[in-house]
C-alpha cells in the first residue's frame, strides 16, 4: 500500500504456529506506527495502535486453537474501526486520539509463526 490509502478493509484467513500475538495491520505507516486486530496466546481479540509505543484501544476474552483457520477484517472508515473474527463483528472502535489517517496494510506476529494464503483488500 502507500500513504495515500485511506478508508477500507483487508481480510485474511490466518493459522497460528505458536504465535504470542499476531494479525492484521492497517494504515501502515511503518515499523511502529499502525492499527491492528490481533489474536493471543492468552485467549484476547484486541485492537492495538502502535504510535510511541503500543496502546490497546480495546479487547476481549476470545480463545482460540493452535493450528486451526481464523478469518479475519479490519475496516477503517475515517477514525471508526471494525474488527470481525470468522463473518463477527466483534470490535468497533472510534479513535479520536491523535488518529493515523493513512497507510498501506499488513500482517503482525510476535515471536512466533503465522501463515496465509492471500490478503483480501476493499
Amino acid at each position: 500500500g502507500s500513504s495515500d490509502w485511506k478508508n477500507y478493509t483487508v481480510s485474511s484467513t490466518i493459522i497460528y504456529y505458536l504465535a504470542v500475538s499476531g494479525g492484521i495491520a492497517v494504515r501502515v505507516q511503518g515499523l511502529e506506527r499502525y492499527y491492528a486486530i490481533e489474536l493471543t496466546k492468552e485467549g484476547r481479540f484486541r485492537l492495538v495502535k502502535l504510535l510511541d509505543g503500543m496502546k490497546v484501544l480495546c479487547e476481549l476474552s476470545y480463545e482460540f486453537e493452535l493450528n486451526v483457520p481464523y478469518t479475519l477484517s479490519l475496516s477503517i472508515n475515517g477514525k471508526l474501526l471494525e474488527g470481525t473474527i470468522n463473518g463477527d463483528t466483534l470490535i468497533s472502535y472510534e479513535d479520536n486520539d491523535c488518529p493515523l489517517e493513512n497507510g498501506g496494510i499488513g500482517l503482525v506476529v510476535e515471536n512466533g509463526t503465522i501463515s496465509t494464503e492471500k490478503i483480501v483488500l476493499q
